[in-house]
């Protein structure tokens, strides 16, 4: 592992729980604690490193019975495998990044993006 790695990660990975608001953050912004309440987004993220390997991998899971975050947290992994296909398929950066998400699939966009 180089020293950028040992420094950035202390050689042992990194852990992200995050819950409600906070889920909208980036892994470089700072958050407060918060509890996990009823009705929360549940993001867990995990980054071990063995030997000289890094990994990802990443969850998120719904806490009570609201049924649109639900469909929305069952519907990511679809989302990631069209997203995966899509960027095997376009043969450039500058034209993946010109690809409306709309357009590759209307029934994936949310709704304040529909229409």
């Amino acid at each position: 592992m180089n020293s950028w790695t040992r420094r950035w990660r202390s050689g042992y990975g990194f852990r992200i729980a995050r819950s409600g608001h906070n889920t909208l953050l980036t892994y470089h912004d700072e958050c407060a604690d918060r509890r996990i309440t009823e009705d929360d987004i549940v993001y867990l993220d995990f980054g071990p490193v063995f030997e000289e390997w890094e990994a990802d991998f990443g969850r998120t899971f719904v806490v009570g019975p609201d049924p649109v975050k639900h469909r929305l947290v069952g519907n990511l992994a679809d989302a990631f495998n069209r997203g995966k296909e899509l960027y095997r398929r376009t043969p450039n950066l500058e034209e993946l990044l010109t690809v409306d998400a709309r357009d590759a699939d209307p029934g994936l966009a949310p709704p304040y993006l529909a229409g």
